[in-house]
């Protein structure tokens, strides 16, 4: 019915007298000069910045981009709520849930022809004409937009000259050597974006070659295009009558270095003191990029700054220069750094949620040491004790846990690695040593124990893209006071039981991290995460060489060891439509394979699926793998080695801070192969959407300037476990769609 109602309502309801409701456009190109064959060169940076500037998304735009028009269900919503009051219930729908209809008015194509001509001409086809015309309907409120342009051949650089007026050699020296690199080439075609980015790469030369007073501003671009031919003289000087300090060098002093506003003094000493703490005199040489005697560069300043920050033991470090009061060629670098409170304590105590789907009382620490021993070496300790009771649907047949564990982290710079790989890291990069102690009781299963340990470098290729690579990753797990239910369980499935016994975890492991937030002008955010782990193989190969122990029998210690590969990645798109409303969506996907002296992976590094954060409202562990669903029996035993999840959600703004949310949620865990004592367990390729759990539900987000706290309800609308003909919510009784709800209290957003 409600469908109905908003097909009937015209996309033109809400337009103004006079307003055409714009349906989409298309750009048409044509070359002039066709006496002559001729193509047009970069023809894909050409149009593709015509059609940016140019291509506006219609009411029903794929997340408004050029890729498609669907159905325009946000214009249709709002005509449904318009009238012309800008408050009430009818006004709040169309903020949040609707879309004004565009218009060729608000389109402007006058303005963006002209802006079209002024592309091509910047891309030196001068002389382009354009123009536009518009197919109306019948009616005529409704149009289509077509842009027309004719472009003549581009004019190429007969001659680029880069210059000065200045008789100072080394200036002309450094012109000279940037003009031997630069994009602006004789034979080439004109181009005003190059011409903009090489004269900002100009600048940025000479600062890097000790012109600290030399800016963009002062360069003159000239460009003569009466040289017949289609040709164009370029050239780029400076301008005439700049200070003289413009024309030379300006060479660095020894820094100056202040500690909390207390200037170091320049002794023989190893360490900087100040009144409570010490610096290795070492560590900030090695951070620090500008060196006395050498030439002003900005690239070692911004390389410097970077560097001070990632130490994480100042705040807001800073590199001031002054012009020498006795030399105005020479400049005095300070370095001001202000610490950062060296020790940390927090305690906490409070009720807590965790996205597994347990909530209870916690008590815990944390303690953090910077520069623990005078190298910028930062120590984090983190205590946790919990008591947790399970929530969500399959509660009642879900453990009550408590535990508690203890990590604890040390990172420090890493100033040289074998063969110096990482020396082209963006900042300074680290090594980290942790050790970590984790005891859970399971009241109605078992006690287990992971102590892990790890060793590994931590570094940034740019500012968006960081790399981790644990070179030694150790788990040692044990289970004790095991219960007669969980007896029973693993003398039923010895795969869960192989999964669980002791054992020991030896490999190494890679984490990249690709991170692109959403701006204003670039709505669009992406975050990537993946891990690749892979355990066993050393110890395999060493037991091999020195022990006649067959695969399956190998053992470390006197415990058996792991041996297996895993993958796991994570990917979340965020779309801003507004300030007031966003799209997000989230992809996880994740395989493990056991091989060699393992048949399954560790329990520890098993999928699970469920919780707050995941397929609500299910808690973590209650569903999968695939088809199989234990109803009598807790959650030990719903564990997989493949996982494919999907997350939908779309919040805006309710008033205040106040969010409203609709969300969907898909996916399942599975195993690769069959187990007997899961039937349905196993991933059928074909399958795999049928054989996936579908949620959805509604919620409120209240974003304070601390916590944003989450209250959803949700629905499973598709439970893959009954037969084909009853899977969907309305197939099924009536007593499986009430235990189908469950409210689902949460901290944070889910992704």
């Amino acid at each position: 019915m409600l469908l109905s109602t908003l097909f009937s309502c015209s996309t033109t309801k809400s337009l103004e007298e006079g307003d055409v409701f714009y349906k989409g456009s298309r750009i048409h190109i044509s070359k002039t000069e066709k006496e002559a064959e001729w193509k047009i060169e970069n023809s894909s940076e050409k149009f593709s910045t015509l059609y940016y500037n140019l291509w506006d998304a219609p009411n029903g735009g794929i997340f408004g981009t050029t890729f498609g028009v669907f159905f325009p269900a946000r214009l249709y919503i709002y005509n449904w709520f318009y009238n012309t009051k800008d408050r009430g219930f009818n006004n709040w729908m169309r903020i949040n849930f609707g879309e004004p209809p565009i218009t060729i008015q608000r389109i402007n194509p006058d303005i963006k022809t002209q802006k079209g001509v002024s592309i091509f001409e910047n891309y030196g086809h001068f002389g382009t004409t354009g123009h536009y015309k518009l197919n109306y309907n019948k009616r005529q409120n409704k149009a289509y937009l077509h842009y027309y342009f004719d472009i003549p051949k581009a004019y190429i650089y007969r001659n680029v000259t880069l210059s000065t007026s200045s008789s100072e050699s080394q200036l002309f020296d450094h012109i000279n050597e940037f003009a031997k690199k630069t994009k602006l080439k004789p034979g080439r075609e004109f181009n005003l974006y190059t011409i903009r980015e090489e004269n900002k790469n100009l600048e940025t030369h000479l600062n890097n070659n000790g012109y600290f007073f030399i800016h963009k501003n002062d360069f003159i671009i000239s460009a003569d295009t009466t040289v017949g031919k289609k040709q164009v003289n370029l050239e780029i000087a400076l301008t005439e009558n700049l200070p003289p300090i413009c024309y030379q060098k300006q060479m660095l002093l020894p820094s100056s270095v202040f500690f909390d506003s207390v200037m170091q003094k320049n002794g023989s000493g190893k360490k900087y003191t100040w009144g409570y703490g010490r610096l290795k005199k070492h560590v900030l040489d090695s951070v620090v990029k500008i060196k006395s005697g050498h030439a002003y560069s900005l690239e070692n300043t911004r390389t410097t700054e970077r560097n001070l920050n990632s130490l994480g033991i100042f705040s807001n470090p800073r590199i001031l220069y002054k012009v020498w009061s006795n030399d105005s060629l020479s400049l005095k670098p300070e370095l001001r750094l202000n610490m950062l409170d060296a020790t940390k304590i927090t305690f906490n105590l409070r009720g807590n949620y965790k996205n597994t789907g347990y909530v209870g009382p916690s008590a815990g620490f944390t303690f953090k040491q910077l520069n623990v021993f005078g190298g910028a070496e930062n120590l984090t300790v983190v205590g946790d004790a919990y008591y947790d009771f399970p929530i969500g649907l399959f509660r009642d047949r879900i453990s009550v846990s408590s535990g508690f564990s203890f990590r604890n982290t040390l990172s420090a710079p890493l100033f040289k690695t074998p063969k110096n790989i990482l020396k082209h890291a963006y900042v300074i990069p680290k090594y980290f040593v942790s050790l970590n102690y984790d005891y859970n009781r399971r009241m109605d299963y078992f006690d287990i124990i992971n102590v892990n340990t790890n060793y590994g470098w931590a570094w940034s290729s740019n500012k968006r893209l960081s790399h981790k690579l644990f070179l030694v990753n150790a788990t040692y797990s044990n289970i004790s006071n095991t219960t007669a239910r969980f007896d029973s369980l693993t003398t039923d499935n010895p795969f869960l039981r192989e999964s669980l016994i002791d054992q020991f975890i030896l490999g190494t492991a890679y984490e990249i991290n690709y991170s692109k937030p959403a701006f204003q002008q670039n709505k669009l955010g992406i975050d990537y995460n993946a891990r690749f782990d892979l355990a066993g193989n050393l110890l395999n190969l060493l037991n091999s060489s020195f022990t006649n122990r067959p695969q399956g029998e190998q053992k470390f210690l006197g415990v058996p060891f792991s041996q297996f590969a895993r993958v796991n990645s994570r990917v979340v798109l965020n779309w801003n439509f507004s300030k007031k409303a966003q799209l997000v969506f989230r992809n996880i996907t994740g395989v493990g394979l056991a091989y060699g002296n393992s048949q399954q992976l560790p329990y520890i590094e098993n999928f699970f699926i469920g919780g707050s954060n995941s397929l609500r409202p299910f808690p973590i562990r209650a569903i999968g793998p695939g088809r199989f669903i234990q109803l009598d029996e807790g959650e030990v035993n719903q564990a997989g080695e493949f996982k494919i999840e999907f997350n939908l959600e779309y919040r805006f703004t309710l008033f205040w801070k106040l969010k409203f949310a609709f969300f969907a949620d898909a996916g399942n865990i599975w195993l690769l192969n069959p187990d007997p004592s899961r039937p349905g367990g196993e991933v059928r390729w074909n399958k795999l959407m049928q054989d996936s759990y579908l949620t959805s539900g509604a919620g409120l987000r209240l974003e304070t300037d601390y916590i944003v706290l989450r209250l959803d309800l949700g629905v499973v609308l598709y439970w893959p476990i009954f037969s084909d003909d009853q899977r969907w919510i309305f197939q099924l009784p009536s007593e499986v769609v009430k235990s189908s709800f469950a409210p689902v209290f949460a901290i944070g957003y889910p992704f």
